[in-house]
């Protein structure tokens, strides 16, 4: 046999009542907390410069000659980046005991890289910032097969010539020095709105305290264990000293509209109609959660549904409290 559970059976809970020993167990802590956004421009690396580097000071970046774009002093750039530039794919001679190619390598848009730009006819070539001085090559020797190796190329002649135009001309010329000069190997940043969202705790009001206690509770009542979730306005907030300023943890409980009414002090709540209407929802909920119920309100009506209305809800807290 299946013995009634005697902590929530209503008869018992209100015999402790008369006999003064009623106890409302102590609130779960609730934070009361909200998020905040707002915009606020940072300024971060630019993740595209950040790859064009990396390609750049690695293995090259393959581009056709339309994409060699000079800048106002005439030097070959990619994406904002100062490259040289040259032909991987060679036909050429190779001295392959020196490691020297006849072809050579670009930073200016000097005349022979507008010769062929204008020629009608894309070129590939890779567009890098080794600063070695060795290239990677793939050449033929003859009719073999052919072969892929790092090779030394020279500084194109026309390119030498703008150099001297722009009194810039150094005698042997460094790569690693160009770039030193007119590059910086450090990621660009770039400047961007980002949404900072934060979580801050607020001072709640009334509503605030009673709907979140009210859900910490899960919707149940803290004397008769009345389940409202799907009439959640038949709980109230209860201020225990009776003071509504008093919003301490320790000073509130979630009481359903009947065991509120039942607390001291708060006899005034029996007169109002809609109260009694709302106890009289809650004492049907009890019976159908097994709960136990007399069937007699606190002021001896069994159904006070006829009442006439007052024309206004129950709230989430009573008079008494407020």
């Amino acid at each position: 046999m299946r013995l009634p559970d005697f902590h929530v059976a209503i008869e018992l809970i209100r015999l402790r009542e008369q006999m003064g020993i009623s106890f409302i167990p102590e609130l779960p802590p609730v934070r009361f907390v909200r998020q905040t956004s707002e915009n606020r421009v940072a300024e971060v690396v630019d993740e595209n410069d950040r790859q064009l580097l990396t390609d750049l000071q690695q293995n090259g970046r393959e581009v056709s000659d339309r994409e060699l774009i000079p800048d106002s002093d005439g030097f070959l750039t990619v994406g904002g980046r100062k490259v040289v530039a040259y032909i991987r794919d060679q036909h050429g001679t190779v001295d392959e005991f020196n490691k020297k190619s006849d072809y050579r390598f670009h930073i200016c848009d000097c005349a022979t890289m507008k010769s062929m730009r204008n020629g009608g006819r894309e070129r590939r070539y890779l567009a890098s910032q080794r600063t070695d001085g060795w290239f990677p090559v793939n050449y033929r020797s003859g009719w073999g097969k052919r072969r892929h190796s790092l090779l030394q190329l020279d500084l194109c002649y026309h390119c030498r010539q703008e150099l001297g135009y722009l009194a810039l001309v150094t005698e042997p010329f460094s790569i690693e020095r160009y770039f030193e000069q007119h590059d910086s190997r450090v990621p660009k940043s770039i400047r961007r709105i980002e949404t900072v969202t934060q979580v801050q705790e607020y001072q709640p009001n009334q509503e605030d305290l009673s709907r979140q206690y009210r859900k910490a509770v899960d919707y149940r009542c803290q004397i008769c264990r009345v389940h409202c979730d799907t009439e959640q306005h038949l709980l109230q907030l209860h201020h225990r000293d009776g003071d509504p300023s008093h919003n301490a943890h320790h000073n509130l409980a979630i009481l359903c509209v009947e065991c509120h009414m039942r607390q001291p002090y708060h006899s005034q709540m029996q007169r109002l109609a809609q109260n009694q209407r709302a106890a009289y929802k809650v004492r049907k909920l009890r019976q159908r959660q097994g709960l136990g119920d007399s069937g007699q309100n606190p002021r001896g009506r069994t159904n006070p549904e006829s009442l006439a209305s007052t024309g206004r809800d129950v709230s989430a807290s009573c008079q008494q409290c407020d």
